[in-house]
């Protein structure tokens, strides 16, 4: 039986180029026989928890996304959904019916991404983005240096300034700051003034620190509580967080807080098709109650309420993006499980090597994008 299971795994691994204890460094090698039966009948949380408990990995453990993108390419998952066992199907159903009639972002339950992700300590994030401590996707676009995540990062925060016509002494807000990393840059190039929300008591506290002597206010709260009047409104990887239920008030509030033809800039995360979507692993360990939207789902709630002034695809800079947060964060590994005091062991460290190798892949493969839409609150006419 157990050879039988061994062999089917490797069969659907083949048709992706993936030999099990081959030579290539997106070759995997298995580490406990208890793998090939998890994986069939699991499908792809059980895949996902049989590397962070280090059943498997890639003969380079830095080559993971390789393997990836080949059973990304080779669409491996729609192979092996016929052998899952039945808890598992009946889970996935189950999500899916719940997906129709609940609300996964609702107020009380945002707080599980906060507590679980963005408040799980800034020395990891210090040792694994970019200077300016930008977690959200940079853009390399005509860099000869795809390493360069520091001047990536610069681009597109310049880029995101000119877009919305940022001018001196202007009030702006960022939605889901961060860091606060755009609300600097803005304040240091433009001389603009404003202030930043987020649902993370981590995040506001090191934001905070790195935005004193400028004219910034970090606050922690729930975009559904934003209150004031600004000129300019952005946010960078919110939608997943918003979710396709609450985008229309979510646009709504923000149109309420911005003058008549204030701009609004919205960099987010995205999918192809608006067909319904579900990552166990990446609900379970990494963002729960996420939700990707397409474009569509994204665009089709501001009628009405926004005008739409234009709409870029940035996807191919978020596999770099990625690529280099992954090297930054497996690189300083040691430094930051000391730094940690026992919060992350090696579980924690095989399952963000997994988020973001992963997550590299699918947006090479063009499986997810990054979509980049000025809207523009009516109430000023443009002339000729």
């Amino acid at each position: 039986m157990a050879k039988n299971l061994e062999q089917l795994v490797q069969k659907i691994l083949e048709s992706a180029g993936i030999t099990i204890n081959g030579n290539n460094p997106w070759d995997i090698r298995v580490r406990d026989n208890r793998f090939y039966k998890r994986v069939l009948r699991g499908g792809k949380l059980a895949f996902a928890e049989a590397y962070m408990a280090g059943w498997w990995d890639t003969n380079d453990t830095m080559s993971l996304h390789l393997f990836f993108e080949k059973i990304l390419r080779a669409r491996v998952d729609e192979q092996a959904a016929q052998y899952l066992d039945l808890p598992t199907q009946l889970t996935l159903a189950r999500v899916k019916l719940l997906d129709r009639f609940s609300n996964r972002q609702s107020t009380s339950k945002s707080r599980r991404v906060s507590k679980q992700h963005y408040d799980i300590g800034n020395e990891l994030y210090q040792l694994m983005l970019d200077k300016r401590m930008v977690y959200s996707c940079a853009d390399f676009e005509g860099m000869e240096d795809q390493r360069d995540l520091d001047q990536a990062h610069v681009n597109k925060l310049n880029e995101s300034c000119r877009e919305v016509g940022l001018e001196p002494d202007m009030n702006v807000v960022d939605v889901g700051c961060g860091f606060g990393g755009w609300l600097i840059y803005a304040a240091q190039n433009y001389r603009v003034r404003g202030a930043g929300i987020t649902i993370s008591h981590e995040q506001a506290n090191l934001a905070r620190e790195l935005c004193k002597g400028l004219p910034i206010e970090i606050r922690v709260e729930d975009y559904r509580d934003l209150e004031g009047q600004y000129d300019v409104a952005v946010s960078f990887g919110m939608a997943e967080h918003v979710g396709r239920r609450n985008h229309r008030s979510f646009y709504q509030k923000i149109s309420d807080c911005l003058i008549p033809g204030g701009k609004f800039f919205y960099r987010v995360i995205g999918k192809n098709t608006s067909e319904f979507t579900y990552d166990p692993f990446i609900d379970k360990w990494i963002f729960p109650g996420g939700e990707l939207l397409s474009l569509a789902q994204m665009i089709e709630p501001s009628e009405g309420i926004f005008k739409v002034i234009s709409v870029k695809n940035k996807g191919r800079n978020y596999n770099p993006t990625l690529i280099c947060w992954d090297e930054r964060f497996m690189g300083n590994w040691e430094e930051i499980k000391r730094l940690g005091n026992g919060k992350y062991d090696d579980s924690f460290k095989n399952g963000w090597h997994y988020y973001l190798s992963s997550s590299a892949s699918a947006f090479r493969v063009g499986n997810l994008q990054v979509y980049q839409i000025v809207f523009e609150k009516p109430g000023v006419f443009w002339g000729l």
